[in-house]
Parts: C-alpha cells; structure tokens; sequence
C-alpha cells in the first residue's frame, strides 16, 4: 500500500497485489508512505536489516512493529524484496537506485540476470541462479498462491517432527532456528573468521553460501570444518562455472532431460531428470 501527496497537496492512495508488483508513482509525489500486507496473512513487520540473521524489531512491550517505509520526496526506483510465510513475512532487503540518468528516464525497468551479477569477486556471487539472458518467460504457474501461502508445521519442517534429532531438518529458510542450531552457525562463522574467509565472527557469511549454511552444516553433520571445505567446493564446482548463457543448455532442456512437473502434497518442486534423453 502506498500513499502520498499529489501536486495539489491531495493526499492519494495506491494499492496491488501480486508476486512481482510494480508501482510508478509521479516525480512530484510527497510525503510517500509504503507498508505492505500478505493475502491471508498479516502485516509485515520490521527487521533490523543491519544484522546478517534479520531478528524482528520489538517495542517495548515486546511486540513486533509494522513495517513502514518513508520518503519525503519521489525516489527514482526502489526495489522492496519480501521474504518469509504468510504470517511472519518481512522486508530482507530494500534496494534504491541513484543513478543520474535524465530526469525523464523515470521508469523502473523489469530486473533480470545478467552476466554482470557474476562479474564479482567469488563471494559476491549470489546463491542461487546462475543461468541469464534469458529470452524465454518463466511459467505463470511458477509459483501459486498456494504455496506462497503454504504454513509448514513441525512435521514438515522436521523429519518426523522431531527437532531435537540431529539431521532432522527439512526446510531451512524461513522457519525459527533451534538453540543447537544456531550455537553451530555462530562456531562457523568463528571458524570462517579464524581462516580468513570473512572478516569477523560477526562479518555477514559470503554472499553465494548465506542462503546454504545451516543446509551445509546439516550435510556435514555439524562439523564446522567440513562445512568449510564443502563451502570451497562449492567456489570450484558452481561459483567459478558461472554465469551460464541460456541458450547454451536449451538444446539439452528442449529434449526433456530435466525439468520441473508439480509439486507433492506440501508444496515441494518435483524435479524431473531423464538420462536416457541427454
């Protein structure tokens, strides 16, 4: 939702939704106002967007507070990226761009991948993707309304729903950490300090590994070493391969040799692979 004063000092209202919304506001809007809501959910809280783990930012009757963004004059393009389930969404990252382009170059342009994303330095590298200059439309049915709505309980986000069993993790993005479980992050990013991979203990984890960490931990049964070679392989293996042209593998897509088809009864991708068509 965002509202703001128009030219006349009238003060206007905007609203949408949907997966990938776009709002294009007048240059001479004020006194902009933006907060956001889920479909089925709840108003979207803050989080201390300075702290790599994103805690929620409480008053002091330890309540979470809404999320409301400011902006006295119209900003040129503003990009908000909303994570989380439908009940504890937040605002990850909010990206504004200044560039100094002409006045009436105004328009926020559809973001895609392209090869300058991986023209970085390897821990630069986002975590996931990897293939740009993509000349073919991602499904409308991508992602349903269902699954953006999908609450995961204990059974799902656990093996069993059983928490206090090592290995037992099955969804790990989104959902509250465990005591153990962070006790190990915090040994690995120790580890990755002593080693010089980052800065600090309290330095953010490398961009291509930050979404991956606990799931690696998990790989490496906790041990934090492992977990730090598996982290080196991944440089090797994925980062340094990276970025691939899309029409480099569509001959091999085309075929049928891998592809996404449906989801299972709790909202996870199947993923497809056929040997037989490489």
């Amino acid at each position: 939702d965002v509202a703001y004063s128009d030219e006349q000092g009238v003060r206007q209202h905007w609203s949408a939704s949907g997966y990938n919304v776009k709002c294009h506001l007048p240059m001479s809007a004020r006194d902009i106002e933006v907060t956001f809501s889920v479909i089925g959910g709840g108003n979207v809280c803050r989080v201390d967007r300075r702290d790599p783990q994103l805690p929620w930012i409480v008053d002091a009757n330890g309540h979470r507070t809404l999320e409301k963004l400011f902006y006295v004059c119209c900003p040129q393009c503003v990009q908000f990226d909303i994570r989380g389930p439908s009940l504890r969404a937040y605002i990850s990252r909010v990206q504004e761009q200044h560039d100094h382009t002409a006045a009436t170059d105004t328009i926020p342009r559809q973001r895609a991948d392209t090869a300058d994303l991986y023209a970085v330095a390897p821990e630069e590298v986002p975590g996931i993707g990897g293939i740009v200059d993509l000349k073919k439309p991602h499904s409308e049915y991508l992602l349903p309304a269902e699954v953006v709505l999908f609450e995961p309980t204990q059974n799902e986000i656990f093996h069993n729903g059983d928490a206090s069993k090592t290995n037992s993790r099955q969804i790990f993005l989104n959902t509250p950490l465990s005591t153990a479980e962070n006790a190990a992050l915090g040994e690995l990013h120790r580890l990755l300090a002593k080693r010089g991979v980052v800065e600090s203990e309290h330095s953010a984890f490398p961009r291509y590994v930050e979404l991956h960490a606990l799931r690696i931990l998990q790989t490496c049964k906790f041990n934090a070493s492992k977990a730090v070679d598996m982290m080196k392989t991944a440089v090797q293996e994925r980062v340094r391969r990276l970025p691939i042209v899309e029409e480099d593998v569509l001959p091999d897509l085309n075929r049928g040799f891998i592809y996404w088809h449906g989801r299972d009864r709790k909202c996870r991708p199947c993923l497809v692979i056929r040997l037989e068509r490489i």
